[in-house]
C-alpha cells in the first residue's frame, strides 16, 4: 500500500476527510498542511508545509526560514519567500507572501524535503539586517539560530565586517545581544 506524504494537502484528501481527521485528534495544522500528531517535529517537514501553496523556485528566507530550522514556533503569517537576483522571475502576486530578490553566495542554500531555504547562517545574516523586524523578534530567533553553532556566528560577524554594508550596526548589536543571551543560558 502506497505511503501518504508526510505533509497532506486537499491533493491527497478531500477537504473534509482532513478536517475530520483533526476534529479526531489524528491529524494538526502545518502552515498551510496537514501532518500526523505523531510525525517527529523536522526541517523537512516544516519545508514541506510551507511549500504547500508557493510557487516552485522560491527561497525560504527570513522568518520563514528561520521556523524551518527551529528558531521560532510558528512560521509568519505571510511567508517570506525570495528568488536569486541572478535567476529573475516575474513578481509574486500573492496575498500570503512577501517576494524579494537576493544576491546569493554559494553556501547560502540548503534543500529540506526539497525545498529551497537560506542557510542557517545566511538566515542568522538576513534577519540580523532586516530593518522592518523588531529587535523583539529578531534577538530570540537569532539566538535559537545560533545555539551550538558558535562558528555560524563567527562567520555571519565576518559577513558584516564589510565597509558601507547597510543596516551593518543594527546587525552587529542583534547579534551581540543574541551572543549575551546564549552566555546567559537563554537560548
Amino acid at each position: 500500500m502506497p505511503r501518504l506524504p508526510d505533509v497532506l494537502t486537499t491533493a491527497d484528501l478531500p477537504l473534509a476527510e482532513l478536517c475530520a481527521a483533526r476534529i479526531d485528534g489524528d491529524l494538526v495544522r502545518l502552515a498551510a498542511g496537514w501532518t500526523a500528531v505523531d510525525e517527529p517535529d523536522l526541517r523537512e517537514t516544516r519545508a514541506a508545509a510551507i511549500a504547500v501553496d508557493v510557487p516552485g523556485g522560491l527561497i525560504a528566507v527570513r522568518f520563514t526560514a528561520a521556523w524551518v530550522h527551529g528558531a521560532v514556533d510558528a512560521p509568519p503569517v505571510v511567508g517570506q519567500f525570495a528568488s536569486d537576483i541572478a535567476k529573475r522571475r516575474s513578481s509574486i502576486l500573492a496575498p500570503t507572501i512577501e517576494h524579494s530578490e537576493l544576491v546569493l553566495a554559494s553556501g547560502d542554500l540548503a534543500r529540506y524535503a526539497g525545498v529551497p531555504c537560506t542557510t542557517p547562517e545566511r538566515t542568522a545574516y538576513d534577519l540580523a539586517r532586516d530593518r522592518q523586524a523588531d529587535d523583539e523578534r529578531v534577538v530570540p530567533a537569532l539566538t535559537r539560530l545560533l545555539a551550538g553553532r558558535t562558528d555560524v556566528a563567527a562567520r555571519v560577524a565576518e559577513r558584516l565586517d564589510v565597509p558601507h554594508l547597510p543596516h551593518a550596526a543594527l546587525a552587529r548589536g542583534r547579534l551581540a545581544a543574541a551572543l549575551r543571551h546564549l552566555a546567559a543560558g537563554r537560548a
